[in-house]
């Protein structure tokens, strides 16, 4: 659809064409359309570009303010606190209830959170289930614990000894596990990467050792957006994920108006998102409409406009344009603007004069002209032209 036409377009003017080892950061904002249909528009797009010739086309994460991290770390640590009082005074029900709290707090269950906090609601959860008689449910909880830390080990003077051989049974039943590999790319380069609640490097990262189950991931960076997602690591898989920050400096592209903002250069605007091309999107209710930007040279297509009179359509629209794509992407030369065409040159001739004003040109045409009078003068007047017993002969001395 948008993006296949608007690849094909933007070649004609940028300064070479769209490579296979190129980025493409897809930015479709909502501007009339449905959520969930925004989510298929963008989904479907992203799918399209990165099957052609390994283009790496991605879509940054909504941006997480500090600010909020910190407030949202703040009530669940309190909301904590609170089911720490109610498993106190016996009320199950209140404490669990207070730990589904502060789970919500947390974005995506575990964002903004350190490593203290998210080890204290699986380890609170677990003994609440045990001391209720709830042992498979409070294996769960001491599993979760163990693979967030692996070496923790509860205080013999604040848990229960059977809570603490509970919890233990839980762990080494993890570390029987094979563990996993995540492999964490993304930009921008050198972001700080937090796996669990602990500083764990930088983009780009590898864990070669996760323990099977769940697990929190969180990247920052001071120019950018935060990004959190949750993990589930397989015994002995490989999990690959990619975390796409959201610059500080496009934050007005989410709340301005339509098209580009007038007051920001487009190429600063696509090099914030640390990518080569940004595709930018409004998804209104009848039409999407996309323009693509070059961040090496700030050029930006023109609008690509596919109307949408039925979701079911948009698949149909992006087609059309995946032969431009393949063609385009395997061109070899570089494509370079040169602007409008010239005029076709002229030839001159040696004194610098059009061959057609040459003194020679027009003695030949001269001559041809002055032959084919006189043979015609010669046919007509001749007296036994018509004698058929009259014959020309023509032979050599």
């Amino acid at each position: 659809m948008r993006t296949s036409i608007t690849t094909f377009l933007l070649l004609l003017f940028i300064s070479g064409p769209i490579r296979a080892q190129d980025t493409i950061t897809l930015l479709i904002r909502e501007r009339g359309m449905a959520p969930r249909d925004l989510v298929f528009v963008t989904q479907f797009t992203t799918d399209l570009l990165n099957k052609n010739r390994g283009i790496l086309a991605d879509v940054p994460a909504r941006p997480l303010e500090k600010d909020a991290l910190l407030k949202s770390r703040e009530q669940a640590a309190k909301l904590l606190q609170e089911a720490r009082e109610l498993y106190k005074k016996f009320d199950e029900k209140g404490a669990l209830s207070k730990l589904a709290g502060s789970r919500a707090a947390l974005t995506a269950g575990c964002g903004g959170a350190d490593a203290g906090l998210l080890r204290s609601l699986e380890l609170l959860e677990g003994m609440i289930h045990f001391t209720a008689g709830r042992r498979d449910a409070a294996q769960l909880a001491f599993s979760r614990l163990a693979a967030l830390d692996p070496a923790f080990e509860p205080d013999p003077a604040k848990v229960a000894p059977k809570v603490v051989a509970a919890f233990r049974e839980a762990r080494d039943a993890v570390l029987k596990k094979k563990p996993g590999l995540l492999d964490l790319a993304g930009r921008p380069a050198g972001a700080r990467v937090l796996l669990d609640g602990k500083e764990s490097g930088t983009l780009p990262a590898v864990f070669d050792r996760v323990p099977p189950g769940n697990h929190c991931l969180q990247v920052c960076d001071p120019a950018h957006g935060a990004w959190v997602a949750r993990v589930t690591m397989p015994a002995g898989g490989t999990v690959r994920m990619r975390a796409v920050l959201f610059p500080n400096s496009a934050l007005g592209l989410l709340k301005g108006d339509s098209g580009l903002p007038a007051d920001k250069d487009p190429g600063e605007l696509a090099r914030g998102f640390s990518t080569d091309y940004l595709a930018l999107g409004d998804a209104e209710k009848s039409q999407v409409t996309l323009r693509l930007i070059s961040a090496k040279n700030g050029k930006v297509s023109e609008p690509i406009v596919c109307p949408v009179e039925q979701l079911e359509q948009l698949p149909g629209c992006l087609h059309k344009g995946l032969l431009f794509v393949h063609k385009v992407l395997s061109i070899p030369p570089v494509v370079v603007d040169l602007g409008p065409p010239p005029p076709p040159p002229i030839v001159a001739g040696p004194e610098g004069s059009a061959w057609y004003k040459s003194w020679w040109f027009w003695t030949i045409v001269g001559g041809v002209a002055l032959a084919g009078t006189a043979l015609t003068l010669g046919i007509m007047l001749y007296p036994e032209a018509d004698n058929p017993d009259y014959w020309v002969t023509i032979t050599r001395p």
